[in-house]
């Protein structure tokens, strides 16, 4: 990854190989009737509950 994203990901709380409990996140998507493929759950495991503060320059 760029070292942009890498550095906007980290302020947000992301690591290498960070791996959050989403047991209750799953079972609510579940009961709505979500069905959650390997990739999507191992993607949220990594990235989920992020909140990511990015600067929108339109000159970019």
């Amino acid at each position: 990854m760029e070292s942009q994203i890498i550095d906007t990901l980290k302020k947000a709380g992301w690591y290498p190989n960070r791996s959050i409990k989403i047991d209750s996140d799953i079972e609510i998507l579940e009961k709505r009737g979500y069905i959650l493929s390997s990739s999507f759950i191992r993607f949220y495991k990594e990235f989920g509950n992020l909140f990511l503060d990015i600067d929108v320059n339109e000159n970019n």
